[in-house]
């Protein structure tokens, strides 16, 4: 009787100490998950603040004898990738682009000057012909300071600035593009007449500016300058380059960029390359974020570069 009784003791205790050992064995899985997880967090947020991404497209127009490649840099928002941007500076380099294209937000709208930025474009310039288009930073920027100065200053650095301005360039054994940039809305508001929305002086700009057989290329801060409304079927430009969105600024995974401002939650126009009637819109996710927005993650800054046939 007591053999059994100090072996049912032993067996509690077996048991017992069986299923401590599973308690702890299952709340040390649970441990380094959260610590793999909170891992992942972290270095996802380093990432999308000091990292850089190269993203590669290519689109066949039919319209140059040879491949035009071009960078495009978006978004920056006076951020800088070492010192004087000498790593942003040494990717594009290595890119070996024939154009670069910055397309707006390159500075946040509350900088005292503008010496940073100047200093980019003077050596961007170095690598390949600069085209800048202004952001709604940029536009605030120069409200801020009561002046326009910001457009002599990028020219005096070596880029070419455009606001509802374009320039026709020969690029030896490649073809001739047209390069513009604007700002404003594409498409005709809700209420215009078309009469009425003939005398918008982007519209104007719009039709004088798609009159030609070159490669038509366009620097547009806000993508929704053109998904909205009947502004891809309204015109007809090749490829126009976006940004703004900073890619939904935190990206989950399987479900993509989160929020696009005006464009909304889980936007497909965040990012990527996309058809819109008679034109072609490829987005960049951006190099930065501004102040007043929440800091991207999983979303590591990207150099966009296009390749045009």
């Amino acid at each position: 009787m007591r053999d059994e009784k100090r072996n049912g003791q032993k067996k509690r205790q077996s048991a017992g100490g069986s299923a401590g050992k599973k308690r702890m064995m299952l709340l040390s899985c649970i441990a380094v998950l959260l610590l793999v997880i909170l891992s992942w967090c972290l270095w996802s947020f380093y990432s999308s603040k000091y990292s850089l991404t190269v993203t590669f497209y290519s689109l066949d127009t039919g319209k140059l004898e040879d491949t035009l490649r071009i960078v495009q840099l978006s978004d920056l928002h006076s951020h800088e990738f070492g010192e004087d941007n000498g790593e942003l500076l040494e990717q594009v380099g290595a890119l070996e682009p024939d154009l670069i294209f910055c397309t707006g937000d390159m500075i946040n709208a509350g900088e005292d000057n503008s010496e940073m930025l100047q200093k980019l474009l003077e050596n961007l310039t170095r690598i390949a012909p600069v085209y800048f288009s202004l952001g709604n930073h940029e536009i605030a920027y120069m409200e801020n300071h009561g002046s326009t100065e910001l457009k002599e200053e990028v020219a005096s650095a070596g880029a070419v600035y455009l606001n509802g301005t374009w320039e026709d360039v020969t690029l030896e054994g490649i073809g001739t593009v047209r390069i513009g940039g604007m700002y404003r809305y594409a498409f005709c508001p809700e209420g215009v007449s078309e009469e009425e929305y003939a005398k918008d002086r982007t519209a104007q700009f719009l039709k004088v500016y798609e009159d030609t057989d070159a490669l038509r290329l366009l620097l547009v801060h806000r993508p929704d300058s053109f998904c909205f409304g009947d502004a891809g079927e309204r015109w007809h430009v090749d490829l126009i380059f976006s940004g703004h969105a900073h890619g939904g600024q935190v990206r989950l995974p399987l479900l993509g960029g989160v929020y696009g401002g005006d464009l909304g939650w889980f936007s497909e126009y965040v990012g990527g390359l996309h058809t819109l009637g008679n034109c072609h819109m490829v987005i960049s996710r951006g190099l930065g974020s501004s102040p007043n927005k929440i800091p991207r993650w999983n979303n590591i800054p990207e150099i966009l570069v296009m390749d045009v046939r």
